[in-house]
């Protein structure tokens, strides 16, 4: 073989297989959008499989891995999302998003400093990756690193002004730091980007802003249905209707509640006497867990008070599904609801023949897969319905547990411990600084103008939000020292206690006191509150009304100030009511857990009682039910 015919050969050898190549290529490029399209379509599982067969064979598997990293993500199986996203940075460290997504999944499983370093070096990759900037920034928002979180937000904003999810957290967090500075406007704005282009947002964020009814139930439904359209298409559809599965035997109710609040959270607090108070010789309780593991004293009688305890932080969404199936719970509670931590996906494929929202979300969830919502006259009335997936259900007095048997206090602290004054009036407000608006702040600062020697004690722990405020309180020409900063006490009872001591709560709009106003109430402090359109504005006067004291209950904000400085400057009128709330804390029904008990109980059976006859839910007043 000549030297021409040698050089002809080696030309020629290479090119069988870089044809054999370009034909693996291409089916390699074909079965990669197969997956996509399952991908696409909600078909996670087919899509890992698709992913997972041609990545042999793919000469650049990074895009692969970054596909089916996401497929995993949404099937809930992190731990191989997380992996799959590390292949496709060992493959091509160029991909950004992979950085991103797994900042977002260690965020999740609380690795916050690994989440940061991910999402910064996406950043170093990218300074325009507004999605990273979100992410990180939601990171340090839950680190407690607030002045970092705004940088970020404000840097998502910044490199994609059309990103309009940014510019809602970024309006979330000032409302949180108390930074007003054109806020109203800027709100009023989001607002109307959301209506216009129906963002997905978290419904229950809208909650803190002045939204209606309609717009929180139309938010809700499009969360929902965006949210769980295509992804939950992996869960299966259980065959729960009409209860025919239980029909053959007689036994106890099985009630689940599902929760990531079981631990030192206001949800776990007041609902620990409904758990342990409930009938045993009718109900079964389930307590599907995945709360963070605390060594707390709440945590664990929460876990004695279950008759079963299961941990399922570390189940996938599906298989808790499955194990609730298989449990044969009759009715399942979603105490989350779209409140953080909540996993509404267990709840897609109706495990249970029941499913109810209560206590933790308090506003409808949109979510065709939830049948009833506890309530009462006051946070929804009937002719609420329409704004409501759910169907209504009264219970007799309020539908919030206050469990006062927390007021036994064994301390007795003062006002000098406090750096409040002996003598002065003391008007307080322990909500969270989210729903301390504007608004309702000029009214409080004129209340101090105009009641001499008063002060206003806040609970604010984070150090920009009360320089925000000291600003606000400097620019209304009031005395800085005259607002006096509540810290965090660890104790449960050490706060409980201190709620004794101011002399009137005054409440927020229009996001009401919720387990703020039941510790007031407890404690025996006096709270005024205003009554707002939507629930979470309405959870203060429904517990006042279950005291008869709708005195205590406005209706407009300028009745709210006008009733403020009356009890202020009338020492007589407000002793006779403090004097009220004490026996009703003796003897009324707010503060009866007994009582509340049973009434819940009479609900449950009589849903299940429905449902075997296989109806579809409808709204009902237990105080209209016959009594076992």
């Amino acid at each position: 073989m000549n030297r021409q015919q040698r050089r002809a050969k080696q030309s020629r050898a290479p090119n069988k297989p870089l044809k054999k190549q370009s034909q693996q290529d291409e089916l390699v490029t074909k079965i990669f959008d197969l997956g996509n399209t399952h991908m696409n379509a909600g078909n996670y599982t087919e899509a890992v499989e698709a992913f997972q067969s041609i990545l042999p064979h793919a000469s650049k598997p990074g895009p692969i891995y970054h596909n089916m990293a996401a497929c995993l993500e949404r099937l809930g199986l992190d731990q191989r999302a997380l992996e799959a996203y590390r292949l496709a940075l060992i493959h091509d460290p160029s991909i950004v998003e992979s950085y991103s997504n797994m900042g977002i999944l260690l965020q999740k499983h609380h690795k916050m400093e690994s989440a940061i370093q991910v999402l910064e070096h996406a950043i170093s990759l990218d300074p325009s990756f507004s999605n990273a900037h979100l992410h990180l920034g939601s990171t340090y928002a839950i680190a407690g690193d607030l002045e970092k979180a705004l940088h970020c937000y404000r840097q998502a904003v910044a490199t994609n002004p059309e990103r309009q999810f940014a510019a809602y957290e970024l309006i979330n967090l000032r409302n949180r730091l108390s930074d007003w500075n054109n806020l109203e406007k800027d709100t009023a704005d989001c607002l109307s980007m959301v209506r216009k282009s129906k963002l997905n947002v978290n419904p229950f964020i809208m909650s803190y802003m002045n939204t209606s009814l309609a717009e929180q139930h139309t938010q809700a439904k499009f969360h929902v249905k965006s949210s769980g359209s295509t992804e939950d298409k992996c869960f299966t559809e259980y065959n729960t209707a009409p209860y025919s599965r239980y029909s053959k035997e007689k036994r106890r109710i099985k009630i689940g509640f599902v929760s990531s609040d079981f631990k030192q959270h206001p949800v776990g607090f007041h609902l620990l006497e409904l758990l342990e108070t409930l009938d045993r010789e009718r109900f079964e309780s389930f307590g599907y867990c995945h709360s963070m593991q605390e060594d707390t004293e709440i945590q664990r009688n929460l876990h004695a008070a279950f008759e079963n305890y299961v941990d399922v932080r570390h189940m996938v969404d599906s298989n808790v599904a499955q194990l609730i199936h298989d449990n044969e719970i009759d009715i399942l509670i979603n105490l989350n609801g779209h409140t953080a931590g909540g996993r509404n996906r267990i709840f897609f494929g109706r495990p249970a023949p029941v499913q109810i929202n209560y206590l933790g979300h308090p506003a409808t969830m949109g979510a065709h897969y939830i049948d009833y919502i506890l309530a009462d006259q006051t946070v929804v009335p009937m002719e609420h319905q329409p704004h409501y997936t759910e169907s209504i259900v009264h219970l007799p007095d309020s539908y919030f547990p206050v469990d006062c048997r927390q007021r036994i206090i064994t301390k007795t602290p003062t006002r000098t411990q406090y750096g409040l004054p002996e003598d002065g009036f003391v008007f307080c407000c322990f909500n969270a600084s989210p729903k301390i608006t504007q608004q309702v702040f000029d009214i409080w600062m004129r209340l101090l103008d105009k009641v001499e020697g008063s002060v206003l004690w806040l609970f604010v722990t984070n150090d920009l939000c009360k320089q925000n405020l000291q600003h606000e309180i400097i620019a209304r020409k009031i005395d800085p020292a005259r607002v006096i900063f509540a810290q965090r006490e660890e104790l449960m009872e050490d706060h409980q206690a201190r709620c004794s001591l101011p002399d009137l709560f005054l409440d927020t709009l229009p996001f009401n006191a919720h387990a703020t106003a039941a510790n007031a109430l407890c404690a025996g402090l006096p709270l005024l509150t205003c009554l707002g359109e939507t629930f979470v504005g309405r959870v203060a006067s429904s517990m006042l009304n279950a005291i008869d004291m709708p005195e205590m209950v406005t209706n407009s904000l300028e009745e709210y100030e006008a009733r403020a400085l009356e009890l202020a400057n009338n020492p007589a009128k407000l002793k006779k009511i403090r004097n009220k709330l004490q026996k009703k804390i003796a003897s009324g029904p707010l503060f009866d857990g007994v009582k509340y008990a049973r009434d819940i109980e009479l609900a449950f059976e009589h849903m299940v009682h429905h449902q075997k006859e296989g109806k579809k839910p409808e709204p009902f007043v237990v105080a209209d039910l016959p009594k076992a």
